[in-house]
């Protein structure tokens, strides 16, 4: 079990990292249209934006526009941390899979050697 911590908080972290990033940019470059609504969305703008949305699920179904008007903003941070917390979970999941897969080892075989 020690040796899935490490990539469980590698993935989450890298994974809140992307995800912030990503909504931080298609916000920057989708700015100019908050002062001239006529402009077309940009490739890069729409890119950031749905790499993003992916990214926020399944979290985003959670928080729907109810819970945006109803709950403090440290319940919106648990739900992304959660939601990274499983993607890290997933993401250390199956790299753990394939490294025992690749050495020959089965999960079986795996969990009693710990």
């Amino acid at each position: 079990m020690g040796r899935i911590v490490k990539p469980f908080v590698i993935f989450s972290f890298v994974h809140v990292i992307v995800t912030l990033s990503c909504a931080a940019y298609a916000m920057a470059v989708g700015s100019a249209r908050f002062d001239n609504p006529e402009l077309p969305k940009t490739l890069n703008e729409s890119a950031a934006s749905a790499a993003a949305n992916v990214l926020m699920l399944p979290g985003r179904l959670v928080w729907t526009s109810w819970a945006s008007k109803n709950l403090s903003n440290s319940v919106e941070w648990f739900v992304l941390v959660a939601n990274s917390g499983l993607w890290g979970a997933t993401g250390a999941a199956v790299t753990m899979r394939m490294h025992w897969r690749r050495h020959g080892k089965s999960l079986r075989a795996a969990h009693h050697e710990q």
